[in-house]
């Protein structure tokens, strides 16, 4: 018998013991507290940074996290039967991965009833999730209390927490949530229906705490139960839920708001008892009499249903099918040697970023004197950056990070017309400009002109740059203000710029972190990335997680102005690193939309450097439309086997249409993670999956480097990768559905309509080409080594041992690969005899085919 879906009108949200629930004497603040722990974090647009929308769940192994998310949310845990199945016939489900997983979970090797049951055609059925409370009202009483509620309660919070597009602001913003809905009811000589009902208005005279327990006792009768309507609640719009709790805990809102969950549940329950009060009068709370036992709890193991069962076999099917032939080809590579290049002529660091995966490969195909490094797209720069055309600082290093430098960035004399428009033309879009007075006037000043560029963008989007240019965070011609003389600092604690002694540690951590402390070639280019795009909510998303959702242009001219510093590299040399005098530097910006490649103070490069330069920037022109041409693969809009020269247009094209609600595929497909040396993937077709993390195993015997990596790794790269298959798993739950019907609002999130609740998670045209892989973790190490690191690390073993990222190693010496399992590494079985498809090009790969191909060894050109 099923174990059904649905959950009962009762619920025990503690996090505490197993069954245990609110304790007599109801304490707002502790359940306000525990409320947030299962709500959305997802940030503001402008702040978008991918994360593991599961989050709340992480303490628990991966597949019972689902299954009780499932059921708390309503949500799907897997694909369906139907879609798993289309897999296994198409073959993007291995009979030897399906074979795996049946052993595993303990049947016997060529079971046919399991296989028959996998097989069989069936329905699989929608979980229905909590807020059986909030339906009682409706079938008991025929109140629909939600959609009375949330009409009034979104518009309160969109006006509020609104970033500049409202047209009228709300009065007295600058107060906390509650006390401005108190003075508007107070003050306003129109009726603010029901809050200006006279137990309601009398209310918001008092606290909040005060409101939540007259509600709470009048609407649920039982503090038993306060917690859990509360719950329901909340879940009714997740998404506004999880923006206040972001917006009170994190405030870098550029028109700060001081909001509290607190608040808005108590305005929310006020909504409640004043809408129930206006249909029913006087009216008997939900609960009353004898209280029945909680059904579920969320620190109760859930038991799966058979149908579950079934699903998760083909889900660790679809998984272990990419993960044998990744690991397959990573053990073949390790056993062909070293494959570097003696002395390399050009060198590039790219982000680990798996779009950049396939640029790298075309640059070392095209040449064999070329080499080049992956590390996290900040390069070490952890600070706040401020350009010159901006009014406020920008955070650009990982999110975890708290920055104690900012650098300002400086107009040069002579930059001319080139330079951007003045601050305070920028600034005013960032202000409110509906008033009665500007609106008027920005409309007869600037209306005609916006009216003629949209129409130049409709029509001709190819010669229109990019509205949401991702270049646009820093000017070429601006100066870096990146030195300290002093210990000058701000009035907010940060340093003015660096020291000589903090660039030397900059420059030394990513040196050494990646292996590349000797053998440095004539010019060596720090490329980060970012993304252009045109009527796209989600641009934070599509720009270098490791900046916190931004462009790294501007670190990219950092780190290479502070390894070209002399006084710099007497530092290093100090620290067992000589980079000689002929190596010069350079930062560039990779538009991963356009495919194009911006470089920095290239014009100040002489003699031997100018001629390298023109040659790397041959190469990189040739493999930018090498990588356009692969990408078109799975562009439906895009012409079949298109020339590289095409394939260029093409994605430019896509950049700048404002009609075009996927200009890249972004992350989509992102399925692994590899830290290691670059001869274990120089050459190795990775269909743009792999994040790539360049790690000597060597020079860390101690595993301290490796600590450094996997710190950031994991939680960035696994949280990259868990929100992309938790909104492909269901993209109405943890995903935000299709583009075409989103509204912004108030330039914090987007929402279906007018009305509607915040969306989390992504749209679909991000995430329908993916496929929904646990990211594979394969560090090149000893399995000792790596086993220390995450014993000495809760926080990551926690991911590993939870399986929320399946890990693995290719150990240096044995070049086998090792799985992670249970509270150890333990040999993955992997068939070396099957061997690994090898090309001459890259292109006979991919050629005719939109779906995704297994990995391929391309031997590169010689030159």
């Amino acid at each position: 018998m099923d174990h059904d879906n649905n959950m009962s009108g009762e619920l025990a949200l503690d996090r505490g013991s197993e069954g245990e629930t609110v304790s007599s004497g109801f304490n707002v603040g502790r359940v306000i507290d525990n409320l947030a722990h299962w709500l959305p974090t997802q940030a503001p647009l402008k702040d978008f940074i991918h994360h593991n929308t599961l989050h709340a769940f992480q303490d628990r192994a991966f597949h019972e996290g689902l299954l009780v998310a499932s059921r708390l949310y309503g949500a799907k845990p897997y694909l369906d039967l139907e879609t798993y199945q289309q897999y296994y016939e198409e073959g993007r489900i291995t009979e030897s991965a399906l074979e795996r997983v049946l052993v595993h979970q303990g049947y016997k090797p060529g079971d046919k009833a399991i296989r028959n049951e996998l097989r069989r055609a069936r329905k699989t059925p929608t979980p229905s999730g909590a807020g059986a409370f909030h339906r009682r009202w409706f079938s008991e009483r025929g109140v629909d209390l939600d959609g009375q509620v949330h009409r009034v309660l979104f518009r309160i919070l969109s006006n509020y927490l609104d970033q500049g597009v409202a047209i009228w602001r709300m009065p007295h913003a600058g107060d906390t949530l509650w006390n401005v809905i108190g003075r508007i009811v107070e003050e306003s000589f129109l009726p603010f229906p029901p809050l200006s009902d006279r137990q309601c208005k009398r209310l918001l005279k008092g606290s909040p705490d005060d409101a939540i327990r007259f509600c709470l006792e009048r609407l649920v009768g039982s503090e038993r139960h306060y917690e859990a309507y509360l719950f329901e609640m909340l879940l009714a719009h997740t998404g506004w839920s999880g923006m206040v709790v972001m917006t009170e805990n994190n405030r870098s809102l550029l028109l700060p708001r001081k909001i509290a969950l607190k608040d808005m549940v108590a305005i929310e329950l006020l909504l409640e008892y004043g809408f129930l009060t206006r249909a029913l009068g006087k009216f008997d709370p939900l609960v009353g009499g004898p209280e029945p036992v909680p059904t579920f709890s969320v620190t109760t193991k859930p038991t799966p249903t058979s149908i579950e069962s079934l699903q998760r076999i083909w889900q660790d099917a679809l998984e272990w099918s990419y993960y044998e032939d990744l690991l397959r080809g990573l053990q073949h590579t390790s056993r062909l040697g070293d494959r570097s290049p003696k002395q390399p002529k050009m060198q590039a660091f790219f982000c680990i970023d798996d779009r950049e995966t396939s640029l790298r490969r075309y640059l070392e195909e095209e040449s064999d004197k070329f080499e080049t490094w992956g590390v996290a797209g900040f390069f070490g720069v952890d600070w706040l950056f401020q350009s010159a055309a901006a009014g406020v600082p920008t955070k650009l290093c990982p999110a975890p990070l708290k920055p104690k430098h900012l650098v300002r960035e400086i107009r040069k004399p002579d930059a001319g017309a080139v330079f951007r428009k003045p601050k305070l033309l920028q600034l005013l879009h960032l202000t409110p400009s509906n008033t009665l007075f500007r609106g008027w006037l920005i409309t007869q000043v600037l209306g005609v002109w916006h009216a003629l560029r949209l129409a130049w963008q409709v029509f001709l989007p190819s010669q229109s740059r990019a509205t949401d240019q991702s270049l646009s965070q820093i000017e070429p011609l601006g100066e870096l203000q990146l030195l300290r003389e002093g210990e000058q600092q701000t009035e907010d604690g940060l340093y003015l710029g660096y020291s000589m002694g903090e660039m030397v540690e900059r420059v030394e951590g990513v040196l050494k972190s990646t292996g590349c402390t000797k053998g440095f070639s004539d010019l060596m280019v720090f490329v980060s990335h970012g993304a252009s795009s045109v009527n796209n909510p989600y641009f934070a998303a599509y720009d270098c997680g490791a900046c916190s959702g931004r462009p790294g242009a501007a670190n990219a001219r950092a780190i290479a102005w502070m390894a070209n510093h002399p006084t710099v590299r007497e530092g290093l040399r100090s620290r067992g690193i000589d980079i000689p005098d002929s190596c010069r530097f350079l930062g560039a910006f990779h538009d991963t939309t356009r495919d194009d490649v911006t470089y920095f103070n290239a014009e100040e490069l002489t003699g031997t450097h100018r001629e390298v330069f023109l040659e790397f920037k041959k190469l990189m022109d040739t493999a930018l439309q090498r990588n356009a041409r692969e990408r078109c693969r799975r562009f439906d809009l895009a012409k079949k086997n298109p020339s590289p020269a095409e394939a260029s247009i093409h994605v430019k094209q896509r950049a700048t249409s404002i009609f075009e609600p996927r200009p890249e595929l972004n992350h989509a497909t992102n399925s692994s993670c590899i830290i290691a040396r670059r001869d274990l993937t120089r050459g190795l077709f990775l269909d743009r999956r792999a994040f790539l993390n360049s790690y000597d195993p060597e020079a860390d015997p101690s595993g301290n480097i490796l600590q450094g990596i996997l710190s950031a790794a994991i939680p960035v790269c696994g949280g990259i990768n868990l929100e992309y298959f938790f909104s492909r798993m269901d993209s109405t739950v943890y995903g935000s559905g299709t583009k075409l019907p989103h509204n912004v609002m108030g330039l914090i999130g987007v929402a279906n309509g007018t009305e509607g609740d915040l969306l989390t998670g992504l749209p679909t045209q991000m995430t329908e080409l993916h496929d929904p892989v646990r990211i594979l973790m394969v560090v090149e190490q000893k399995p000792e080594i790596v086993l220390d690191v995450l014993r000495r690390n809760p926080n990551l073993m926690e991911w590993v041992r939870n399986e929320w990222v399946k890990f693995t190693c290719i150990h240096p010496e044995e070049k086998t690969a090792y799985v992670f399992q249970g509270t150890e590494f333990v040999p993955a079985g992997i068939d070396a005899s099957t061997p690994v498809k090898s090309v001459s090009r890259s292109e006979e790969i991919f050629e005719g085919k939109s779906t995704p191909v297994p990995v391929h060894l391309v031997e590169r050109k010689k030159s």
